[in-house]
C-alpha cells in the first residue's frame, strides 16, 4: 500500500468485518500514530457499538526503529506503547520485549482472535533474546 496509515487501518478494519483475518504492517511505530483515529475510534469501539456482533480479527504490526548500530532519529524511534494502552480498551498490546518469543506471542494471537497490535523492537533483530 502506498503511504496513508489511516486508511490502512480503516481498510484493516473492512475485510475483517468480511470475516478476514488481518495482517497490517507499520513500519514505524512513529507513523502508526497517524492511524489513530481509525484504531481508537473504530477498532477499539466496534465490540461494543456492536453488541459484541463484530470482533474483528486483526494483527497490527508495528516497530520501534533502531538506535543501533546507526540511530534512525527521533522521529523513528520512539515508543508509544504506554500511550496506547491508556487509550484503548478492547484492542490488545503486545510487546515483544528482550526475553519474549515473538513466534509464540503470534501464534497466542492468531489463536486466540480478537485485535492486537504486536510493537517489536528492531534494536532486539539478530540479538539473542
Amino acid at each position: 500500500l502506498p503511504v496513508f496509515e489511516e486508511l490502512q487501518t480503516g481498510l484493516a478494519l473492512g475485510l475483517a468485518m468480511d470475516n478476514n483475518f488481518v495482517v497490517s504492517i507499520y513500519p514505524r511505530f512513529d507513523f502508526f500514530i497517524l492511524s489513530l483515529n481509525q484504531l481508537v475510534n473504530h477498532v477499539d469501539k466496534l465490540p461494543e457499538m456492536s453488541n459484541g456482533e463484530f470482533l474483528p480479527n486483526i494483527i497490527f504490526r508495528v516497530a520501534v526503529g533502531a538506535k543501533k548500530p546507526l540511530d534512525a532519529g527521533p522521529q523513528h524511534t520512539q515508543n508509544h506503547t504506554s500511550a496506547l494502552k491508556m487509550m484503548l480498551d478492547w484492542v490488545k498490546i503486545i510487546e515483544l520485549s528482550k526475553g519474549s518469543n515473538p513466534r509464540l506471542e503470534y501464534q497466542k494471537a492468531l489463536k486466540q482472535r480478537g485485535t492486537f497490535v504486536m510493537v517489536e523492537h528492531y534494536d532486539l533483530y539478530g540479538v539473542d533474546v
